[in-house]
């Protein structure tokens, strides 16, 4: 129980002084009594985003997939942070082989030479949460074999306790972190690690997209071995491309980056308005390209789900920036967001306004998806509105794939690419059988709710006449007078208990009983001092707060 305390202590104190060092955080050294909270001479030449990516590097494991993560939310943090952040590179040192193969043996039931015809015991990639090795299958075919870290769970468990922690002093401490709830986004990671840390999940996320492409030549999933794969290790083929990011070899071996731009768009955006299912994560290193041309998407550990509102918002907000429509912009904003209890639907209306006529009479070549977004991110941190993840991740893979786009094609405009699916997707929303399906549903459902309402009626008039309906009152906006309450009631009873001491005091000095301490009752001195000190007390909080 020491051992473990000391421990986290020794990292709460790690994981601090690093992100002050960085300069990611402000904190007056003497008080956590660490060694050196000096900045790191480079931090001074950096931005806020590459602090921040150089913190997490060094933190490492945990913090660099949390960062990975960080990457896709431009909700939580300004796009520019999501930029830096997605350059994280995942390399770490490898474990010793003699700390997998025990991991083979125990989730194949036999060693690992039994089960592969060939193992490369060399790992060909060594990320935080695992490795991968190339293999050969017993019918001789190339495999990867991606296999989780020892002990990484615990390791994740440990470090999301402690972002816990932090995440709960902060709120107790600061009322600007408290309105941020941090716990929200500690629980989002953690259900993000976990399902990261599930290879299983994965797998079936690779079988999904390798169905959903089937009849797509432009594009290759690999083929998963369920027989191989467990919750700990992944075996699927190996693929064997060029990296998107490496142009000139691209270049050499004839493939043509303006294909390339336009089909890993087209995937992303058949899988956000076709599939409701799509890779999170498509940047360049999560990219190959195969001959012909064809686009290889890896790493399926970070996907996203699409609903249909989220589609019919996304549609409505790019459109209202497009046709300069406040309104339809709002519209798209109201159906996945509510605004915080206070917020002036004024104020949002007329930053929206501004931000909208921005962009009027800007042809469609010449607008920026990447300016737009973080123009509407920015909009929606400055209102705290709650975005769902889902969507931030959205519209992030919709940046991602635009700055690639124009990094390897820079005629690429992701605006003018959209366009022709926005209108077919305009066209089938309202399509006359579209319309007689929805209109069905709409009947199914008022006639569900007719049915279920003389018994509700029925229940509702039941209670009251026995007495026991009950209405819930939630009073909202009064955490300040309830401070305030609070305090007054603290400094009252302080009061009572200096006047009882003091009371006290006078009625033993004029008895004139017990020990004496310089000529006076020393229980009486001792009173009057408690007294004088709890007085002092009372009287400085009172002039700090500016309450007299």
């Amino acid at each position: 129980m020491t051992a473990n305390l000391l421990y986290r202590t020794e990292r709460y104190r790690h994981i601090i002084s690093v992100l002050v060092r960085w300069g990611v955080v402000e904190l007056t050294g003497h008080i956590l009594k660490l060694p050196s909270l000096k900045r790191v001479p480079e931090a001074e030449r950096l931005t806020r985003g590459a602090r921040f990516r150089r913190a997490l590097e060094e933190l490492g494991g945990t913090f660099i997939k949390i960062g990975q993560i960080l990457s896709v939310r431009p909700d939580i943090v300004p796009l520019d942070v999501c930029s830096e952040l997605s350059k994280l590179q995942d390399q770490v040192p490898p474990d010793p082989f003699e700390k997998i193969a025990p991991i083979l043996t125990q989730e194949f039931g036999a060693s690992f030479d039994e089960v592969f015809l060939e193992f490369e015991t060399k790992p060909v990639a060594a990320a935080s949460l695992a490795q991968v090795y190339r293999a050969k299958t017993k019918s001789g075919e190339t495999v990867a074999v991606k296999v989780l870290r020892p002990n990484i769970r615990q390791q994740i468990n440990f470090d999301i306790s402690l972002m816990r922690q932090i995440a709960e002093a902060g709120e107790l401490i600061s009322p600007i972190v408290s309105e941020m709830n941090p716990m929200l986004f500690v629980d989002e990671f953690a259900r993000s690690l976990r399902r990261e840390t599930d290879l299983i999940w994965e797998r079936r996320n690779i079988d999904r997209f390798k169905s959903l492409c089937a009849n797509d030549d432009t594009v290759y999933i690999p083929n998963t071995y369920p027989d191989l794969s467990t919750k700990n290790i992944l075996v699927m083929e190996f693929i064997d491309g060029i990296k998107v990011s490496d142009m000139q070899k691209l270049k050499d071996n004839g493939i043509s980056l303006e294909t390339v731009a336009e089909r890993g768009a087209t995937l992303i955006v058949h899988s956000i308005f076709d599939y409701g299912f799509f890779h999170a994560d498509p940047h360049p290193g999560n990219i190959l390209v195969l001959p012909d041309n064809v686009v290889a998407p890896l790493d399926y550990g970070m996907v996203g789900y699409v609903e249909e509102i989220t589609r019919i918002s996304l549609f409505d907000m790019v459109r209202g920036v497009v046709k300069t429509d406040v309104d339809l912009f709002m519209r798209g904003l109201e159906a996945i967001s509510v605004l915080p209890v206070g917020t002036s639907e004024r104020e949002i209306r007329r930053d929206i306004t501004e931000m909208i006529h921005k962009y009027a009479g800007v042809s469609l070549r010449d607008l920026n998806l990447s300016e737009i977004g973080e123009d509407s991110f920015s909009l929606f941190r400055r209102f705290k509105l709650r975005i769902p993840s889902d969507w931030s991740m959205l519209v992030k893979a919709l940046i991602t794939v635009e700055g690639l786009g124009r990094t390897i094609a820079p005629g690429f405009n992701a605006v003018e690419f959209l366009q022709p699916y926005v209108k077919q997707y305009i066209y089938k929303r309202w399509s006359p059988s579209k319309i007689f399906i929805s209109a069905g549903a709409l009947l199914e459902d008022a006639l569900r709710t007719s049915m279920k309402l003389p018994d509700r009626l029925n229940k509702i008039t039941e209670k009251l006449q026995r007495g026991e309906l009950t209405v819930n009152l939630e009073h909202r906006r009064l955490e300040k007078l309830t401070r305030e309450i609070n305090r007054s009631s603290n400094r009252l009873s302080v009061a009572v208990i200096i006047a009882a001491l003091l009371i006290s005091s006078g009625l033993v000095m004029s008895l004139g009983k017990g020990p004496q301490f310089l000529g006076l009752p020393a229980i009486s001195f001792f009173n009057y001092g408690i007294g004088v000190i709890l007085g002092l007390y009372l009287v400085f909080d009172m002039l700090r707060k500016r309450k007299i």
